[in-house]
């Protein structure tokens, strides 16, 4: 092993606050750490504002007092974008505030890998534009792996990832497409060496969720996978995004069931070492 380079990282449960946006920022906090959570994804849309660093303040020392890291911050700026630099500002500000390493940003809307050609360039500029002004800034960014967007398709987002000649950019990963496991643990690893954090969610499509557990034959392999550093090179976060009727007591039972499947793997490691 080279001096530096790791063979493992640890992955860690964690939550995105958006699977219970029904809930105050304070009881999402109350719930990851009754939960066994690690860390938790802020979202821009509800429970922590752009413009509110003096909120993110209270809540990053909330988190703290819990023992919970504040692992991202979850907007929702779209790259190619007219008023996306406008936007942006204040996004700092709070990331700052919060305490976060990453940001998540997301590719303009509807615009895809089959769009016409100057779509996809003003996506790739957008991208080009806000990613230094991101990590100029200290931190990792890290774009949304969604399909209606520019990253629908590994190849997509793996070519975009090419193409933007920053060290601190990376993907996040989730199983946004149709597919067999073998497919979609190939397809994640088409990806792997750039991918910071993953989603995680069970269903058929976002009206038809099920617990976590439902969809343990591709968690599992992918959590195995994830513990390869890649050039991210740092213990990453399993965040669950979605749950089951949005209950807060499925979000609990599905972290049980994911922080099983972690300390499997991590007893996997430590036998190996």
């Amino acid at each position: 092993m080279a001096d530096g380079m790791r063979e493992s990282v640890a992955v860690r449960p964690g939550v995105c606050s958006i699977a219970l946006r029904q809930l105050s920022s304070d009881e999402v906090v109350r719930l990851a750490e009754s939960s066994g959570a690690a860390g938790i994804e802020w979202g821009a849309d509800v429970h922590v504002p752009p413009g509110d660093a003096a909120g993110a303040e209270r809540l990053a020392e909330r988190c703290r007092d819990a023992g919970i890291e504040c692992v991202s911050y979850g907007t929702y700026l779209q790259a190619g974008t007219a008023d996306v630099l406008h936007q942006l500002g204040p996004v700092l500000d709070v990331a700052e505030a919060l305490g976060v390493g990453n940001i998540r940003i997301w590719g303009e809307l509807g615009i895809t890998p089959d769009a016409a050609s100057d779509e996809r360039r003003r996506v790739v500029d957008g991208v080009r534009a806000v990613v230094p002004l991101i990590t100029g800034r200290g931190f990792t960014a890290s774009l949304e792996y969604h399909r209606q967007t520019i990253t629908a398709t590994a190849e997509s987002a793996a070519a975009l990832l090419r193409q933007i000649d920053d060290p601190r950019f990376f993907v996040y990963w989730q199983p946004d497409g149709p597919g067999s496991v073998a497919d979609l643990v190939a397809e994640y690893r088409s990806v792997a060496a750039r991918v910071s954090h993953l989603h995680l969610f069970a269903w058929r499509s976002y009206e038809d969720r099920y617990p976590l557990v439902a969809w343990r034959y591709l968690w599992r392999e992918i959590l195995r996978h994830s513990r390869e550093p890649g050039l991210w090179g740092r213990d990453r976060f399993a965040l669950i995004e979605h749950v089951k009727d949005d209950r807060p007591e499925q979000l609990a039972a599905d972290l049980a069931t994911l922080t099983s499947w972690l300390s499997v793997r991590q007893t996997e490691g430590e036998n190996r070492s």
